[in-house]
């Protein structure tokens, strides 16, 4: 059991300049020039037409299935994009890959560090601002006594489906700031730079724990093994002699890799985790995932069923997001009386004075 599970969705990232999915549309429009820009327009005015909200997510989802036959598409991905039973145009397979191929290498250069050296610092300083402050607020819920026994003492396991890599970056900046070669970040990766579910040290063993259930930018799957490169790689390319076969990320309406391995384990560890019984504050999510949505609902269910038959159980759950009212009476009625919402934005002055607050009688 841990002091805390975490979980972070895009609204924990936002403060630092990582865009949404929804917002990184526009600004991609921007870089396609000629047939690949009118065949996004095209497409874009096809989702739209059809009542779809033509983000990131929806226009990925169209160029990875460039021969788009209903019938012949994953169920969630046709009812997503609600296409008639008429076939949509057919998309040039060549110039449907190269814009997937594009959307991609974007999304890995916005979820990344700034490249201009000034800014790099600038955002690396709203991190560790940000994260210190959130740290200090949760360390002030436990007990200890500096924010440093806090990391130190390795009491909590952090899930996120960002990304970026702004989290492990906090982490290795905080190890130098407060001088302190005890506080580590076990992100599952060995010694050889290969990444797996066997590589993470068990709970006990007082090292936080990142699980990254979407995958990294700088994860790939090869040959051989997952590996982990700050990199930017593309398929055929060479990881130290291992060929990268793809990246290890699950794209946007891609439901299927999170119940297969090496995804599913950490749902797992999750689940395992809740319950126990460790309380758990999830910032900035939509909680729109559904194999995260079935995990709260059987946790939930399974704390219900103790009652009943009169055995202990124990479920909370914090929600931290501007619209968390919204998400727990429209999403969350099953399992409202054990949700606490914090109705801010992760990051601001007010949004942290209103969860030390609330924290306070979690």
């Amino acid at each position: 059991m841990r002091q805390f599970i975490i979980l972070l969705g895009a609204g924990a990232s936002e403060p630092f300049d990582i865009p949404t999915m929804p917002q990184m549309v526009d600004e991609f429009e921007k870089q396609l020039k000629g047939e690949e820009r009118s065949k996004w327009k095209e497409v874009k005015n096809i989702l739209t037409t059809s009542g779809v909200k033509a983000d990131l997510e929806a226009m990925l989802t169209v160029f990875a299935n460039p021969m788009l036959v209903p019938h012949d598409l994953d169920p969630q991905i046709a009812y997503y994009l609600k296409l008639s039973n008429e076939e949509l145009k057919i998309i040039d397979i060549t110039l449907a890959k190269n814009i997937e191929n594009k959307i991609k290498k974007y999304i890995y250069n916005t979820c990344n560090l700034k490249k201009d050296s000034q800014e790099r610092k600038k955002q690396l300083n709203t991190i560790s601002t940000i994260y210190n402050e959130f740290f200090k607020i949760l360390n002030s819920k436990l007990g200890s006594s500096s924010l440093k026994i806090l990391l130190s003492k390795g009491m909590l396991d952090i899930y996120t489906t960002n990304y970026d890599r702004c989290l492990e970056n906090y982490f290795r900046r905080a190890r130098s700031e407060l001088k302190s070669d005890e506080i580590q970040l076990d992100e599952g990766i060995s010694l050889a730079g290969y990444w797996s579910p066997l590589y993470y040290k068990s709970p006990d063993m007082n090292v936080n724990r990142l699980f990254k259930l979407h995958g990294s930018i700088q994860r790939y799957w090869t040959d051989v093994g997952i590996r982990d490169s700050e990199s930017y790689h593309e398929e055929g390319d060479m990881i130290e002699g291992d060929e990268v076969v793809k990246q290890m990320m699950i794209w946007p309406f891609r439901a299927k890799p999170i119940y297969e391995y090496p995804f599913s384990n950490m749902f797992y560890e999750m689940r395992e985790q809740l319950r126990a019984g460790s309380p758990l504050i999830v910032v900035g999510h939509s909680l729109r995932d559904k194999a995260l949505f079935d995990i709260l609902l059987s946790v939930a269910d399974e704390v219900a069923e103790k009652g009943r038959i009169g055995q202990q159980a124990k479920f909370k759950m914090l929600l931290m997001n501007p619209d968390a009212d919204k998400i727990k009476k429209e999403m969350l009625e099953p399992i409202e009386g054990f949700v606490t919402t914090v109705p801010d934005k992760f990051g601001t002055e007010k949004g942290f004075q209103n969860l030390n607050e609330i924290l306070k009688n979690f």
